[in-house]
């Protein structure tokens, strides 16, 4: 991974709330066999798969669950998962990430929610929540009355 990545993911971890940074510090260390002498993990995520675990304590932090996904074979393929989604887990240029991020906290969405509005909207499909320009808006004037 570039520097840059690096840096963002450092970013995002030292956002996380501490009982939530403490869970995935575990998880982690767990998951990559981080001896316990080792005092930060910080200088130890520095490789892709890192960056995939991370993703998906993310999504499942997000779901409520966080890191019940991780401790499965998460790089293995999924099988088609009910209701029809899918799992994808994608590498995006820091400009896209900071696309998601921002819809994402406009719309009090999940990195997932906000990637899955982008990815609609760019593939020419309707979107599943119509989101207005100003989500603190909900005025008729939003919903160009």
């Amino acid at each position: 991974m570039s520097d840059e990545e690096i840096a963002t993911l450092h970013k995002f971890l030292g956002a996380m709330p501490q009982e939530a940074r403490k869970r995935f510090t575990i998880e982690f260390r767990h998951h990559f066999q981080v001896p316990r002498e080792v005092r930060t993990i910080k200088d130890r995520i520095t490789q892709r798969r890192h960056k995939d675990f991370i993703d998906v304590f993310e999504r499942e932090l997000a779901g409520g669950n966080a890191m019940s996904v991780c401790r499965r074979a998460y790089a293995r393929p999924q099988p088609r998962s009910q209701h029809g989604r899918h799992y994808l887990c994608v590498c995006v240029h820091s400009d896209v990430y900071r696309q998601v991020r921002q819809l994402s906290a406009e719309h009090q969405l999940s990195l997932s929610g906000a990637a899955h509005h982008l990815l609609r909207l760019g593939a020419g499909l309707e979107p599943l929540l119509p989101l207005s320009s100003s989500p603190s808006t909900c005025s008729s004037k939003s919903h160009g009355d």
